[in-house]
């Protein structure tokens, strides 16, 4: 019942709403065994106490159909799809020992804006001695970010003038990529022109994300600036089509000319 607790998780994972079946049949009589009778045992007892479960999870519901219910979770909770935490906090990367992942959390959520990175993946990006129970962060620059489309996002960065992490809440994916952006970013011009790439300390932030290590050395020392996070495969669409639309062309041109010629 750490109900904070669990919002702030919910919060962190980008979870804005609950989808909530309450037929009886469903939990009460016909509730499948093992293995999910473990988990149970951590979980409301039946589906009236399950309303109360629900209830202090979120703040309204906003939609039902007999049994079926949508909730919509507290905004409050809720974290900017690019943020910068202020502490990252570690832990052991042990995929078998569920409950380890789960106290780390709740021991060290005492700060709203707060990184969970694995200590593996710290030792990658962080210098050993700075990996302990918890990295601190303090000087957090702003961040305003546009959503050009679900490939492509333009970040700009205020007031950078110490290291700090780049939190990106997306599914973490290796052709995410980060580049420090031209006069023009928004221009198509700029996808395929030479820019740098930031891509050297990408890691894996809250068990699913996307983050980034900026260094005031990797942006040429400046205090202000703006970065290009893309997924790289969408080049190769764009290439294909350009490719494509010259093809087309050529083949239109060169049945104008064969006409005539006719």
């Amino acid at each position: 019942k750490k109900y904070h607790e669990i919002k702030k998780l919910f919060g962190l994972l980008n979870i804005r709403y609950i989808y909530y079946n309450s037929d009886p049949k469903v939990y009460d009589s016909t509730f499948e065994g093992y293995p999910y009778s473990t988990m149970r045992t951590y979980l409301p007892k039946s589906q009236n106490e399950y309303k109360e479960f629900i209830a202090n999870l979120s703040t309204k519901k906003i939609y039902q159909a007999g049994f079926y219910q949508l909730y919509e979770i507290d905004n409050k909770y809720s974290l900017p799809h690019f943020y910068a935490p202020n502490a990252l906090s570690l832990y052991q990367n042990r995929k078998s020992d569920l409950n380890n992942l789960n106290v780390s959390f709740f021991e060290n959520n005492n700060l709203h804006n707060l990184g969970y990175m694995t200590d593996t993946d710290c030792k990658k990006i962080f210098l050993n001695n700075e990996c302990k129970k918890q990295i601190s962060l303090p000087k957090q620059p702003k961040i305003i970010y546009e959503k050009i489309n679900p490939n492509k996002y333009i970040v700009h960065i205020k007031g950078a003038d110490k290291k700090f992490v780049l939190i990106f809440s997306e599914t973490f994916h290796t052709n995410w990529n980060m580049y420090l952006a031209t006069n023009k970013p928004n221009s198509l011009l700029a996808t395929f022109l030479p820019q740098k790439n930031l891509a050297s300390k990408h890691f894996m932030i809250n068990g699913y994300a996307n983050a980034w290590l900026i260094q005031p050395s990797d942006v040429n020392n400046k205090n202000d600036y703006t970065v290009i996070v893309e997924m790289t495969d969408q080049r190769i669409f764009y290439l294909s089509l350009l490719i494509s639309f010259i093809t087309a062309i050529f083949f239109i041109v060169g049945t104008i000319f064969f006409l005539f010629r006719r």
